[in-house]
């Protein structure tokens, strides 16, 4: 076996829920946006979405030594090459220099760590883009699928998941702010 189990099986599920929160967040947002219906509910129930879905990306790929589920920990042997692997596949996939990714990544702990969970009062930064983020998770989701041979994901793929996630959320979203 070339993962951990253990770390795997409460890892990946952590993945799914930034999935299905990020989706939340979108079909929330871009309906209040449109409808522009301004709401204190609709208000809070996208911030949390982008807050619960930030808090589930960094427990991943956040930052590398507090997290026992950080996706580093996944390999058991051959570590170094298999997190090495990830990492050249992030950069590629994502379009991003190392430079340019470290901030990215920056952005999205600081949002976290500085709005999400602990409100630094001079924190002002914007929400950041979780289209990368959302990228970041399709590519950890191939790289977990050939870490796990010769086991089988049986799950939809992400991508899959995340579009159905919006598509329900949409349609739900729709009907409560015009009800």
């Amino acid at each position: 076996m070339r993962y951990n189990y253990n770390i795997f099986v409460n890892q990946y599920p952590v993945v799914v829920n930034f999935i299905q929160h990020l989706a939340y967040y979108r079909a929330i947002k871009s309906a209040y946006d449109r409808l522009a219906m301004p709401s204190p509910f609709w208000t809070a129930t996208i911030d949390a979405h982008i807050m619960i879905a930030s808090v589930s990306w960094c427990k991943v790929f956040g930052s590398y030594g507090p997290n026992p589920i950080h996706w580093t920990k996944t390999p058991v042997v051959d570590v170094q090459k298999l997190q090495g692997l990830f990492r050249a596949q992030l950069l590629s996939d994502v379009g991003l220099h190392e430079r340019q990714w470290t901030s990215y990544h920056k952005s999205v702990c600081d949002f976290r760590d500085k709005y999400v969970a602990h409100h630094d009062i001079s924190f002002s930064a914007p929400v950041p883009d979780f289209h990368i983020a959302l990228k970041v998770a399709y590519v950890y989701e191939m790289w977990i699928r050939c870490l796990l041979k010769p086991d089988i994901l049986d799950d939809q793929p992400l991508k899959t998941y995340f579009e159905q996630c919006l598509f329900e959320a949409c349609a739900v979203t729709e009907s409560a702010m015009t009800a």
